[in-house]
């Protein structure tokens, strides 16, 4: 069968071309002072229907080169166009197979008031093309920016471009999106965009400054309707096994007032925003005990058993002339349950013990951001931010738990934890411009953390029925003062000299009170500057001197932020960086024993109230991507090292529990390495794109471990992945891909492998779009190995939806259908395997988020 269809495509081919020649034509295109224009825009039509034969750009020489059939003595008509010369359009003869044609261009004229603004788009706008995708009106931005060469698209919202962080997403040149950008990724819709432009020297008119650094932003222009309109989007669906979701959005952008609403509430695991969002005063200056309880309201899951999400945000700007407001509000409410079964194994694979554990988590969380910025005069800035957070929630686990060491017993445990915190953070700035070569900035900040925890196990063991409970409580506040001066040395490096201090008062609540107070005074000189667009430079060094109240001797580190970015041209960006950061430990680290469970133990027997955690990084990274062309480039290298942080690590079994030890590690040092690529091609004259994408991530992590001596622990993790796709013209299908994903995870200790783990994932999608219809279905196998323990996972999503009219859709959304209907032998999900050194962790999850949802979406 294989072999006739390619013998009928060879057919169509052959005819196809027997009443045509193959013509080339080829040429350098320069201006009239003989300099080469690179990137210049060819495009070859037929002179009697205008259909396009052929197109391409002109490469570092102004050389181009274009191949097309066509018949003998007919007529094209060749255009020329590049962003900063005037248009050349000419109609040529063919009458022979190859064609020399160079061309001059003309240099676009400005007026003079017109030079600056004119010169600054050309240079620093990017228009982000969407014609040649494969693209409807419910396209999301994400879907967009997916299939860009040079954008770095994370599931949590992280937008990297040519390796430069993206964290603002403008609306027709406005700030809407600050530090949102997984709901603008998943919410703003093709069918309200006008164009889609990448804006590299955006500057915001709030925050005074030389002109040494701008920021990379995205910016959305929507169409007129669009404009000054409120507008509302509600889906509603329901499906199998009592799954269901309902999703509202509602919009208005105009001048001077931005309004984003969105609310999903839904038993599939949909969630709106990420722990990206929140606001980066709470990831500053929060402790790891509200990080890791607010995470559960952000992280999505597909392992979950059953979820329920409730997930509202609104978002408020509103801009004048003169001042800036902004308010935004994230309101969560979440109940899930997840299964897994759990084995634990000595560093030489014998089984210690095994578990069943039910999880539960049920909670609620609010968290806000308030700005406010006025310009007080033409040389002066006023700023308020306020911040807050709640978060109330119960962590309750059902467990059987079978020991071996030192002999067979049976434990039964019903445990619940019930973290809640309250943060709130408030700032006041004022910005003065003292000449045009000076700045000063002023500060006060305050800050306050109230966290809570309660811990409850009800467990038997040997039939006998125990209680334990734990509680405990911290209370964190910081008092900070800054002045800063800002002066401009030249118009390529600017310095900064800054004076900061920190007043700090904690308490931890546990038995008998545990306080730490003092001051950390510090003062950062910075260097810092741009030239000509391409070169971007910066060195921060900051002495920090710690005094801590009872304490004689002070601690003085150092921390250090630098970079160095240079951009060949606008396709080419390297970039080094280096970083170093100290933090204090959090205070509840210093409970001398933690249940984490009966069964579980964490003793501290370090007093860690004036210890100190060092981070130092270093950075390598090339980066490359073409639009025009289709393709792209990225690879970098990184070496970073962490100092005196705590690690808990298994220490012994005592009366069928165990204790594990944070131990003060002196060194972790942690190498990676990544590559990408990706790359189209226009095949045949109907320009069907293939594209091949790939990447290589290597890392390697090593650090000491006790057993109980010491011994060296290293983790090596290698993955691999390779994508084919075609997006073919004219064809029943839009889009066909192909792509494997395979990872390799080892533990070493003193160099002796311990434990292997491998996954392997292969897939395809198929797509296709059109006006009223739109179809994707993904299938495909997981694989999983490790040591002697395999296990497969079959893949299959189905989305489709349908447009009735402008207002009126039909969807239907699924995911891990087989696992749905309940298909034999598929006993597991997913595996992770982790170790500290002594122990080796393997986790196997049993369940995933499956379902099948049919429903309406309606536009207002």
């Amino acid at each position: 069968m294989y072999r006739k269809l390619a013998f009928i495509f060879l057919c169509f081919t052959y005819l196809n071309s027997g009443f045509a020649q193959e013509t080339i034509v080829r040429g350098i295109v320069s201006d009239y002072s003989n300099n080469l224009i690179e990137n210049a825009t060819i495009v070859v039509n037929s002179s009697d229907v205008e259909k396009i034969l052929t197109y391409g750009i002109t490469d570092a020489k102004g050389n181009y080169n274009l191949k097309f059939n066509t018949s003998q003595s007919s007529k094209i008509v060749i255009k020329l166009s590049h962003i900063n010369y005037e248009k050349h359009t000419d109609t040529i003869t063919i009458t022979e197979s190859l064609i020399n044609y160079n061309v001059k261009l003309h240099k676009k004229t400005f007026e003079l008031d017109d030079i600056v603004i004119t010169a600054k788009r050309i240079k620093d706008t990017m228009s982000i093309k969407t014609d040649s995708l494969n693209l409807t009106e419910r396209s999301t931005l994400r879907n967009i920016l997916d299939k860009t060469e040079g954008f770095i698209i994370s599931e949590e919202g992280g937008i990297t471009f040519q390796g430069e962080k993206i964290n603002k997403i403008l609306i027709n040149k406005k700030e809407v999106f600050v530090n949102q950008n997984k709901i603008a990724l998943d919410n703003l819709e093709f069918g309200i965009m006008e164009d889609l432009q990448l804006i590299n020297n955006y500057r915001d008119k709030f925050n005074m400054d030389f002109d040494n650094f701008t920021n990379s932003v995205i910016n959305i222009n929507t169409k007129s309707d669009f404009k000054g309109v409120l507008k509302l989007f509600g889906d509603v669906a329901l499906g199998y096994k009592d799954k269901y979701q309902v999703k509202l959005r509602s919009f208005l952008f105009s001048d001077k007032v931005n309004m984003y609403l969105t609310s999903n509430t839904n038993s599939i695991g949909d969630k709106e925003f990420s722990f990206k969002d929140i606001s980066d005063s709470f990831k500053d200056q929060s402790s790891g005990f509200f990080k890791k309880s607010i995470t559960n309201f952000f992280s999505e899951d597909d392992l979950l058993k059953s979820a329920f999400d409730s997930n509202t945000s609104l978002t408020l700007r509103k801009e004048n002339e003169s001042s800036r407001l902004g308010f935004v509000a994230y309101f969560n409410n979440i109940d899930q349950t997840k299964t897994i079964y759990e084995t634990t194994q000595s560093n030489t694979n014998v089984l210690i013990k095994d578990e069943n554990r039910t999880f539960r988590n049920i909670g609620n969380s609010t968290i806000s951001n308030f700005t406010y910025q006025k310009v007080l005069s033409k040389k002066t800035v006023f700023s308020a931010i306020s911040d807050f957070a709640y978060t109330n929630l119960t962590n309750s686990n059902v467990t059987s738990i079978s020991n071996f060491v030192p002999e067979q017993n049976n434990i039964s445990e019903s445990n619940s934890n019930e973290p809640n915190s309250i943060l709130s953070s408030s700032t006041l700035s004022l910005k003065t411009k003292l000449n045009k070569n000076l700045f000063f900035t002023s500060s006060l900040e305050y800050d306050i953390e109230d966290s809570k925890n309660i811990f409850n196990s009800h467990y038997s063991l040997n039939s006998n029925q125990e209680h334990l409970q734990q509680t405990y409580s911290f209370k964190n506040q910081f008092k900070k003062v800054m002045i800063e001066f800002d002066y401009r040395l030249n118009k390529y490096l600017s310095s900064s000299l800054e004076f900061k201090s920190n007043f700090f008062d904690e308490t931890l609540n546990y038995k008998s009170g545990i306080s730490r107070k003092g001051l950390l005074s510090e003062i950062m000189l910075q260097l810092r500057g741009q030239k000509n667009n391409k070169i971007e430079y910066k060195i921060g060094i900051t002495p920090q001197i710690f005094k801590f109240d009872k304490v004689e001797k002070n601690i003085t580190e150092l921390e250090i932020d630098a970079f160095a970015s240079y951009k060949t041209n606008e396709n080419n960006r390297f970039r080094v960086s280096y970083t170093k950061t100290n933090d204090l430990f959090d205070l509840y680290n210093n409970i001398d024993t933690l249940i984490v469970s009966f069964n579980n133990r964490l003793v501290n027997t370090i007093s860690i109230e004036n210890n100190i955690t060092n981070f130092n990084s270093l950075d390598f990274r090339y980066d490359y991507s073409s639009i025009i062309k289709t393709q792209s480039f990225s690879t970098s290298y990184s070496i970073s090292e962490e100092k005196n942080y705590l690690e808990p690590i298994f220490e012994n079994e005592q009366n069928s529990v165990f204790f594990y030890s944070n131990k003060l590690i002196s060194n972790k040092k942690t190498q990676s390495f990544n590559l990408a690529f990706g790359k189209g091609y226009y095949l045949s004259k109907n320009y069907h794109l293939l594209r091949i994408r790939g990447g290589v991530n290597l890392s390697r992590s090593k650090f000491p471990t006790y057993i109980p001596n010491e011994a060296k622990y290293e983790v090596f993790s290698n993955t691999y992945n390779l994508s084919l796709g075609i997006e073919p013209k004219k064809f029943f299908l839009d889009e066909v891909i192909l792509k494997a994903i395979a990872n390799n995870q080892s533990f070493h200790l003193d160099d002796s492998k311990i434990n292997n783990n491998s996954n392997l994932y292969i897939f395809s999608t198929f797509k296709k779009q059109t006006d009223k219809f739109e179809f994707s279905l993904i299938a495909g196998q997981q694989y999983q190995k490790n040591q002697g323990f395999k296990f497969r996972t079959p893949i299959l999503n189905l989305n489709t939806n349908l447009k009735i009219n402008d207002r009126l859709n039909i969807f239907l959304k699924s995911k891990y259908l087989f696992h749905l209907f309940n298909f034999k032998n598929i006993e597991f999900t997913n595996f992770n395997a982790f170790s500290d050194g002594n122990l080796i962790y393997n986790n196997y999850n049993r369940s995933n988020l499956n379902y099948i949802i049919i429903g309406t979406s309606y536009k207002l």
